[in-house]
């Protein structure tokens, strides 16, 4: 299963490197034809082995044309493949009901469970297609649900196939993937539960899948597709137990789908096709792609349309409401009208005529009811204050923002996620650990018109407490017998004064080296307590 998911992997990788084509509705049969080959697994009582399945469809598509939003697709499928499932661990037969494992229930009192389910099914099913989307991008993505019958037998792996032909003696002490695979001979020719050895079983069983295609031709899809059916048994694996789930049978694909060659059949007043003659041509001009943004509710739709006979011809339906301000120029084959836009999506079809057929394209503005943004910092800490507390409370105020998540706050280009926004009052608030040195604030506000940001500084000074250290004498009270002496001190983070005094009075007489922290004084002592 990792190998083909990994391939499907590559799949879409190449998919979507492909151009989309154009659909053409008048010229692509409704009629298709798809094959299919990918992965075949199970949800069963036993460990799945992924194998290989392949298939069929032939269908005929329902409300598929131009501006359709849903289309729907009844197709018959049919589907060949083999399921398997090998376990490596034993599993009891204590409450197995069957019989095809009553050798090994009476022998060892338990089983390593192998199987291979042959499959042939027919099925009939209704796919639900999102077609205006394929129509604007390409991709099809759908659903769909099916009935059918499975024709299936299942087989396994029970017996040496030697001159014994005797049940595998399975050691549960040295049970595991290497062990097993050295024991069994992978030859399934013992019918298991519900089967026997020349007849299939048929059940009757529904489906559903999801899948998504994408257009690389007028009529070409190739896609993804996968689909589960319910097998409403419990023996699709051959083990019958008891158990409140019933079996399931998987089956994931790669597929390529072709549309027959349609004829055009498009025509007006009663008309017949001619070959020489050429449809209408229709280009939107404003706005220039599929779909696009405005901030403004008053827009003009400028399109061009060639082969048109006169402007009743044309038609441009706004939000599906047919539009009447509009004016066509025969000699440009300008197509102008001015509409009032309602606010999100906005939905133009533009559809022109002649005796030849008719041409529909579709475009959309979303209207953005809304004006950009307006960031202030408040003026509590001026940009380019110094402090000297390592945290700020920084605040903002912010208009015309819809929620926090459109709120972004930098810190020397590092991004802070610590704010609060409330959007009744505008105000935004966060506290801020400073580093030390210049701190670069960037408030940035972004909403669907537009970007607002501005920026501050801030200087945070550290600020460290001084500290003295006696050096002579290291400790108060010492004793000496001389008048003369040579007091020093080391002092770390000095300021810009120091204030030294004995027995009361402010000394002048010393020397400070900033560099090192040491001070030395000579000082003559009076006798006895000298402070």
């Amino acid at each position: 299963m990792y190998k083909f998911t990994l391939s499907i992997f590559f799949y879409f990788v190449i998919l979507t490197n492909l151009v989309a084509q154009r659909i053409d509705y008048d010229n692509s049969s409704k009629w298709f034809m798809g094959f299919n080959i990918g992965a075949t697994w199970q949800t069963t009582d036993v460990k799945n082995q992924t194998n290989i399945g392949y298939g069929l469809t032939l269908g005929r598509s329902f409300n598929y044309d131009y501006g359709k939003r849903i289309s729907f697709d009844l197709r018959a499928r049919y589907l060949r493949g083999f399921w398997y499932g090998q376990d490596y661990d034993t599993t009891s037969l204590a409450n197995y009901t069957g019989n095809a494992l009553n050798d090994y229930k009476d022998d060892l009192g338990f089983s390593v469970n192998n199987f291979q389910a042959d499959v042939h099914r027919l099925g009939f099913e209704l796919v639900l297609h999102a077609n205006r989307f394929r129509e604007k991008t390409g991709w099809d993505p759908y659903i769909f649900g099916g009935i059918g019958f499975t024709w299936h037998q299942t087989f396994g792996d029970l017996y040496a196939n030697d001159s014994s032909f005797l049940p595998y003696n399975y050691n549960p002490d040295e049970l595991g993937t290497a062990y097993i695979n050295n024991t069994i001979d992978k030859i399934y020719d013992t019918p298991l539960d519900g089967s026997n050895q020349y007849d299939y079983r048929v059940n009757f069983m529904p489906s559903l899948g999801f899948g998504i295609g994408y257009q690389i031709g007028k009529r070409v899809t190739l896609g993804l597709e996968h689909k589960s059916t319910f097998t409403r048994i419990d023996d699709f694996d051959g083990f019958a137990a008891e158990s409140k789930y019933r079996d399931i049978y998987h089956y994931t694909s790669a597929y390529l789908q072709v549309r027959f060659k349609g004829r055009n059949t498009s025509n007006f007043n009663n008309q017949t096709e001619n070959s020489d003659c050429d449809k209408p041509k229709v280009k939107f001009i404003r706005p220039n792609s599929a779909t696009i943004e405005s901030i403004i509710n008053d827009y003009t739709v400028i399109a061009e349309v060639k082969n048109s006979v006169n402007a009743s011809d044309i038609m441009l339906l706004h939000n599906g409401v047919s539009q009447t301000n509009c004016s066509f120029n025969d000699a440009t084959n300008r197509l102008e009208c001015n509409v009032q836009l309602a606010v999100g999506v906005n939905n133009f079809e533009l559809i022109a005529k002649n005796v030849c057929g008719s041409v529909t394209k579709s475009a959309s503005v979303n209207f953005l009811n809304c004006v950009k943004p307006i960031v202030n910092f408040s003026n509590q800490i001026p940009s380019g204050t110094s402090v000297r507390t390592p945290i700020i409370n920084l605040e903002a105020s912010i208009q015309n923002a819809n929620n926090v998540q459109e709120i972004r706050l930098t810190q020397n280009n590092v991004l802070v996620n610590s704010g609060t926004f409330n959007q009744i009052t505008g105000t935004y608030n966060t506290n801020i650990v400073l580093t030390p040195g210049i701190n670069t604030f960037t408030l940035t506000t972004t909403n669907p018109c537009g970007t607002a940001s501005e920026t501050i500084t801030i200087n945070y000074q550290a600020c460290i407490p001084p500290s003295i250290a006696l050096v002579n004498p290291q400790t108060s009270g010492t004793s000496v017998s001389n008048a003369s002496f040579a007091f020093s001190a080391n002092i770390q983070n000095a300021g810009s004064t120091i204030l030294f005094t004995h027995n009361g009075k402010p000394q002048t007489n010393y020397n400070f080296n900033s560099v090192t922290g040491l001070l030395n004084s000579t000082l003559n002592l009076a006798q006895g307590i000298n402070t």
